[in-house]
């Protein structure tokens, strides 16, 4: 039976929960030169639903706007309270970052088919406790959460809930529930703890001034301790040998003394 994971899941039964990231080698030799995980704002993932609100909740928060007309009886007051709801997704998803993993105690071969790429993928084992511990970032801003597979058309929330981004980013459509998907959110907030999107370290204008937020930016770096993180890396059943050989010189390279294996997935499940 598969372990849940609480909304805070920092009890060590939850901390010792096997979570995956599954890449390309080029992204692999990218979080060990930039010592980074890349965080992709909510609002530039494929899935176009991401962030918005079950069909019931969004009707109970525009009810909500309305008991204000008596109280805000002009026309322009009460067409923006009608669009505060669509605004709050709007902001959510300019606002929200997220790093997605997969959890599970074993391999997935839906996600080595999906997001490890061909014969040259990779993929990293790590656990929640070892995620939490590895990131750089403020632990009242870093969250983590297991994502709830659900129909947005019949599922419902608190009116609370629903005005969250946070809360939001961990409700995707159940086309989706072989992602079995945990993240890790933060703010789209420029910290002593990013980098830029080409890898460069932030400049004192950006983490102090105006550029902290930017609401076209498609994602950030948060630093990471690549040591701490990954427990093991596997390539795909179907690599050469060589590519093994290959991935175990750059992590040596880079002082990092994990075991590296084959998937253990049959070659012919891929």
């Amino acid at each position: 039976m598969e372990r849940e994971i609480s909304e805070n899941p920092y009890k060590q039964a939850d901390l010792d929960i096997c979570i995956w990231r599954y890449m390309s080698f080029l992204k692999l030799v990218s979080l060990l030169e930039l010592k980074a995980l890349w965080f992709s704002r909510l609002g530039v993932l494929e899935d176009q639903f991401e962030g918005t609100l079950p069909k019931a909740t969004k009707a109970k928060m525009i009810k909500n706007s309305k008991k204000w007309f008596e109280t805000f009886p002009e026309p322009e007051l009460q067409k923006q309270l009608l669009e505060m709801t669509d605004r709050n997704v709007e902001d959510g998803c300019c606002t929200t970052m997220v790093n997605c993993w997969y959890l599970g105690e074993n391999e997935s071969s839906y996600m080595w088919e999906n997001y490890g790429g061909d014969k040259y993928g990779i993929v990293i084992r790590s656990t929640v406790g070892r995620l939490r511990r590895s990131l750089w970032g403020d632990p009242n801003v870093l969250r983590i959460g297991k994502v709830e597979y659900v129909d947005l058309e019949t599922h419902d929330m608190s009116t609370y809930d629903g005005g969250q981004a946070g809360k939001r980013a961990l409700l995707k459509r159940q086309k989706f529930k072989y992602e079995n998907e945990l993240r890790v959110i933060t703010l789209n907030d420029v910290t002593m703890d990013c980098m830029n999107p080409d890898g460069s370290e932030m400049s004192d204008q950006q983490k102090k001034g105006p550029g902290r937020f930017d609401p076209s930016r498609h994602g950030l770096y948060v630093k990471v301790q690549s040591d701490r993180l990954i427990e093991a890396v596997f390539v795909a059943p179907s690599s050469p040998a060589w590519f093994l050989d290959l991935v175990k010189r750059i992590l040596a390279r880079y002082d990092l003394k994990v075991p590296v294996h084959y998937s253990h997935l049959d070659m012919k499940s891929m």
